[in-house]
Parts: structure tokens; C-alpha cells; sequence
């Protein structure tokens, strides 16, 4: 006799393989055989991740024709059965599975348009946050290069060989294209989702360090690997553009002891434009220890 957790077990290891002869034992046929019975909950099962799976990957099942993408979601589930009730987190492993699936390996593009397509599936969940503006780094109490700043949840950073972002806006038109050439060509793609889909090429250096702050990296960090794609990388600019665009939505830590004091006492309306105040902001680094610093009273949180 099964335990409930190996029941609840096995019955979830029919619904993507075989069923265990313990687990049909246990259903009752009424007139229909046991084995049948529990088909019709796989096929239910296996219907819902389908076409949960080509919500999110449209783009890949046109490229690929329906037949080859059921044949791939069909493998992918097998191997990849969902670890959470909630059907649209399902599918982060797709295009990992692509690049190693043999039926799609003369289809080396195929994995990055994936990529893409769950980048965009990923940020248009996300939620709506408000930008910060440069001054709002005043009075933070630390050395800028350890500022980690916080980008929008609804932008993404992807690179790729291919021209996946034309391949990707060539099937938004009502009839997707017999043909396109594909572009064989480096693209580091920043991938927008606050009024509908924008994809933006970024330079190499560019794309570096919104990648890296996108993914946790100090300020300093993040700079430093941009001047290792380019030594040209102009910081002042860069950082002027990001808030401009409004990508920069918090920072790390939240607040800290105010020993800013210059930048903090001309407030954003004392600087002529973002540039300006990022400059300073910069030019700070070499001014102030923050070890030296005391707490400017209200300030410190």
C-alpha cells in the first residue's frame, strides 16, 4: 500500500512518463480500464504545458513549423517537468535544452531567439517600478564604485552571433516571412518592456556594463569591465544616459550617512543637466574618504 507522498509522487511521475503498476492498482476502472483513465489527466496535463510552452516561444514554433516544436516540447517535458504550480514560470530551461537537443543542432540560432523570447516573456510579467534621478545618489555614505544601483525589472540584457532581434521583430508582422536572410553578426541587445517590445543594439562596452549592473555589480565593477571591452568608455556618459532613460530604479544601500555634503546642498536643481551632476558625482570618489566621514544629523538612516 502506497504512503499518500508516494501516491502524490508516482501519480506526478505518470502525468510526464510511464505509470508505476502500484500507482493503476490503485484506480478504479468504472468501466473504463485504469491505465486509460489515468491518460485522460496526462493528456490534459501534457496539452496545458504545450501550449503554455508556445505562448512564450511563438516565434520558435514558426521558425521551426508546429510539428518540430511539439516534437521538442514533447522531449523537453520529459525531461524538464514544471517544479511549481504556476504555468507561466514554466519554460526558463527551453533554450538551454535547444542547444543540446540533436534534432535542432544544424539550428545553432535557434537556442538565442529562445533566449530572447523568454527575456521578453520574463519582463513584461514584471512589475512597474519608478525611476530614481541622479540626485537621489546624494547622501548615500560610500564610496560611489561600491554603489550597487538597481535597473528596472522590465529590461533585459542578452547577447548573441546571430541577428536574433530582426529574426524576432521580422514575426511580429501579421504574415511572418517565407524567408530572411539571417544575419551572422555579435549583437548585445537591451530588451524594453515599458510600452510595449523595444530591442535596442548597444555597443559592446555600453551593453558590458548595463549587463553587469543588471546583474549586481558595483558601480566600480561594472565600470571597469567596460573599459576592459573598450578603454574609450566614456562613465560620465554612460551613467548620464542610464537615468535619463530612466533605467535605474533604486540603489544599494537604500541610504546611508550623508558625508556628500557638496553634491547634497545644490540639489538636482543646482547642476545644469544630468551630465553635470554624474561628473561631480564621479569627482567625489576622489574628495572624500568615506571612513573620515561623519554622519550629517537626520541623514543616516
Amino acid at each position: 500500500m502506497l504512503t499518500l507522498r508516494e501516491l502524490q509522487r508516482e501519480f506526478f511521475h505518470s502525468m510526464v512518463g510511464d505509470a508505476a503498476p502500484a500507482l493503476v492498482a490503485l484506480i478504479a476502472g468504472d468501466g473504463i480500464d485504469s491505465a486509460s483513465r489515468l491518460n485522460i489527466y496526462r493528456n490534459n496535463v501534457w496539452t496545458r504545458l504545450t501550449e503554455a510552452l508556445r505562448s512564450i516561444y511563438p516565434v520558435v514554433c514558426e521558425l521551426t513549423d508546429q510539428r518540430f516544436f511539439y516534437f521538442a516540447t514533447d522531449a523537453f517535458i520529459r525531461r524538464h517537468p514544471p517544479t511549481t504550480g504556476c504555468l507561466a514560470e514554466y519554460g526558463a530551461d527551453f533554450p538551454a535544452f535547444l542547444a543540446t537537443f540533436p534534432a535542432a543542432s544544424t539550428l545553432q540560432y535557434l537556442p538565442d531567439v529562445a533566449r530572447l523570447e523568454w527575456c521578453i516573456h520574463r519582463i513584461r510579467r514584471a512589475p512597474v517600478v519608478s525611476p530614481i534621478t541622479i540626485a537621489d545618489l546624494a547622501g548615500c555614505g560610500i564610496d560611489p564604485a561600491d554603489i550597487r544601483l538597481n535597473l528596472t525589472p522590465r529590461t533585459a540584457y542578452i547577447k548573441s552571433v546571430y541577428g536574433v532581434d530582426r529574426l524576432w521583430a521580422a514575426h511580429q508582422q501579421p504574415s511572418s516571412p517565407e524567408a530572411m536572410l539571417l544575419e551572422t553578426v555579435d549583437v548585445r541587445l537591451q530588451v524594453n518592456a515599458h510600452s510595449g517590445i523595444a530591442i535596442v543594439r548597444l555597443e559592446p562596452a555600453t551593453w558590458e556594463f548595463r549587463a553587469r549592473l543588471a546583474n549586481g555589480d558595483p558601480l566600480g565593477s561594472a565600470v571597469s569591465r567596460a573599459m576592459t571591452v573598450s578603454p574609450r568608455f566614456d562613465t560620465t556618459l554612460a551613467l548620464a544616459s542610464l537615468f535619463n532613460e530612466g533605467c535605474v530604479v533604486g540603489r544599494h544601500p537604500a541610504r546611508g550617512p550623508c558625508c556628500m555634503s557638496s553634491l547634497a546642498a545644490r540639489g538636482a536643481s543646482g547642476y545644469r543637466n544630468t551630465r553635470e551632476r554624474i561628473s561631480a558625482l564621479t569627482a567625489y570618489r576622489h574628495q572624500c574618504n568615506p571612513r573620515q566621514c561623519q554622519p550629517a544629523s537626520g541623514n543616516d538612516c
